[in-house]
């Protein structure tokens, strides 16, 4: 039997942040902080597409890494 360590992911996450109203629906958005060394800067990763956007979108972003990636630069994303 082989044992493996979980691994710990380089960010904490904020789901459903509301950064806006339109016509009374909240616009909202997730933050993913890095738990490691910040670097200061923040990027702005668009998860949508046909012009629908859905939580689906975001398992392609989470398959592609593209938050551990980042994060474990130093980026807020």
């Amino acid at each position: 039997m082989c044992s493996q360590a979980s691994a710990v992911e380089p960010f904490t996450r904020q789901e459903n942040v509301v950064y806006g109203e339109d016509f009374g629906v909240g616009l909202v958005m997730d933050i993913f902080t890095p738990t490691g060394e910040k670097n200061g800067f923040a990027m702005i990763d668009v998860v949508s597409g046909a012009w629908h956007s859905d939580r689906g979108k975001m398992r392609d972003h989470e398959r592609a890494q593209m938050f551990n990636i980042f994060c474990s630069r130093g980026y807020t994303v």
